[in-house]
This record gives structure tokens, C-alpha cells and sequence, in this order.
């Protein structure tokens, strides 16, 4: 039996997801919610499956068997472990930069959201301002061009909340570098989709269940692939790739591409 299409504009929360299951009278039924990215779901067979590129992704995919995920996890405390000693130095230097230079804690510990929907507290060196929604507030006011970009990226450019400190750390990804203790505790892993906002989980609709099979990462496809300057929906197709075509080699390949990238500063972080 042929599937009934029905094409959504943007994102589709769940309960509008649902409705639309239940309008479809148990008849399979393709929900296509982006150009890039939709969602396939046959309810004879009670098989959900994931559309990218034109490639029909199972709900099952990233799922690697208990041997490969014990590698990657040895890598991951392999990398981090070394990595958390060797930067200790300089970490200390950052944190009395990042105190002396601003107002507030050295670090800013936010909720995220890992695989399977679990949530922990992601560490990062502090890189903006204490009050930070009053500031972004006012510079829309000011220039409302601004929240248009930011609402299709989620950051801008020239963010006003952004520390000079902050810009410097951004540029060579070293606010991140307390995530390591993250990969450590296993809340993260070094390669992997980044870890979630909750404002962001629902923008994610379809695609959210994929990605949320694996756990999150300091770095990864997106990371790697342009960052900032990619839109909101290219990060969700850049996540969902890396997902569906995981490995160990393709986790080793992010990884000495993040190396250079961090090498040379990463214009497409801030």
C-alpha cells in the first residue's frame, strides 16, 4: 500500500505529529517536514524510519554493537584523560583570565541533553556576560535584522553578550575544554551530535529520536563542516548524517580534523 504524503512547513511539534498518525486511520503515512529532512512512518509495519537525502534512515541507525561502543569509549578516556592533564596549566591561566576579565563565575554550567533524553550539566569556561538576555534583548531592538539570523542560527557573529576574553576563547574552541571532564564522567562523548538545549529538542521534531541514539560529543560532523555558519536545519542533516553512517574511523577522521581546525582557529566558531 502506497503511503499518504503530507508535507509540513518547519518543524512539527509531537502532538501535531500525532494528530496527524491518527487522522491517517491506521494507513501508512509520509510526513516530509523539510526539503533535506522527513520522516517516514508505515503504521501496518509499526516501523519508523528517518528520510535524509533522499535515503531512507531506520529509526535503529547509529546503533553500534556492545564491542565498537567499548572501543569508542576507551578512546574517548584514551584522548580525554591525557588531554584534561597536559591543558591543566593552562586551564588554571584561562580561569584567572576569565575571573579578572568580567564580572561573574568562571564557569558556566548549563542543562543539556544527551542519548536517550538524559540531561546533565555541561561545563564550559564562561565567554559571556552575566546578564546576557538584557543586553541580546536591547541590541534587537536596535537592529531586528539580527534576530532574524539569530533565530535560524541560534548564535550571531558579533554577539554583544561575548566577552573580548570570550571572542578569543571561541575562536580556538578553548571555552570548551572543561567538556573533557564531561567525556571523562561518560555524560559526553569526544565524537558525537552536540549536546541539546531543551529549546532545541523540539526543533529537532523527526530527527530527534535518531540522534538521541547516540551520545553527545565535544566535536563532531557539524563541528567540522562549518559550525555558525550553517543553518539550524543543515546542523540537524549533519547530525542525523554522522549517526547514520557512524564509526570508528569516521569518529578518528572528525577528530584529526577538529585537531587542525583548532590549530589555525575556527572563524566559524563564536
Amino acid at each position: 500500500m502506497k503511503a499518504m504524503q503530507t508535507v509540513l512547513p518547519g518543524v512539527m511539534p509531537g502532538e501535531s505529529l500525532q494528530t496527524t498518525i491518527e487522522a491517517a486511520g491506521g494507513s501508512p503515512v509520509e510526513l516530509v517536514q523539510r526539503p533535506e529532512v522527513g520522516v517516514v512512518i508505515d503504521l501496518t509495519s509499526e516501523l519508523a524510519q528517518l528520510r535524509v537525502d533522499g535515503r531512507v534512515v531506520p529509526m535503529s541507525a547509529g546503533t553500534l554493537p556492545l564491542r565498537q561502543r567499548a572501543m569508542i569509549r576507551c578512546l574517548d578516556l584514551a584522548l580525554a584523560v591525557p588531554a584534561l592533564i597536559v591543558a591543566l596549566p593552562a586551564l588554571v591561566a584561562v580561569a584567572v583570565a576569565v575571573k579578572a576579565s568580567s564580572t561573574g563565575p568562571v564557569f558556566y554550567a548549563d542543562t543539556r541533553y544527551t542519548r536517550n533524553g538524559r540531561g546533565f550539566k555541561m561545563l564550559k569556561f564562561r565567554s559571556m556576560v552575566t546578564n546576557g538576555d538584557e543586553v541580546l534583548a536591547a541590541h534587537f531592538l536596535e537592529h531586528p535584522e539580527d534576530e532574524t539570523y539569530f533565530d535560524e542560527h541560534h548564535k550571531l557573529p558579533n554577539d554583544p553578550r561575548v566577552t573580548t576574553i570570550g571572542r578569543m576563547m571561541r575562536r580556538w574552541n578553548i571555552d570548551e575544554l572543561p567538556q573533557l571532564w564531561n567525556v571523562v564522567r561518560g555524560q559526553m562523548s569526544v565524537v558525537g551530535p552536540r549536546p541539546l538545549l531543551p529549546s532545541e529538542r523540539q526543533r529537532f521534531g523527526a530527527a530527534l529520536p535518531v540522534v538521541g541514539r547516540v551520545k553527545s560529543g565535544l566535536t563532531g560532523l557539524w563541528q567540522v563542516s562549518g559550525r555558525s555558519e550553517l543553518t539550524f536545519d543543515e546542523r540537524i542533516l549533519h547530525d542525523v548524517k554522522y549517526v547514520t553512517d557512524r564509526s570508528l574511523r569516521g569518529d578518528v577522521g572528525i577528530i584529526a580534523k577538529t585537531v587542525l581546525l583548532m590549530a589555525r582557529g575556527n572563524p566559524g566558531a563564536y
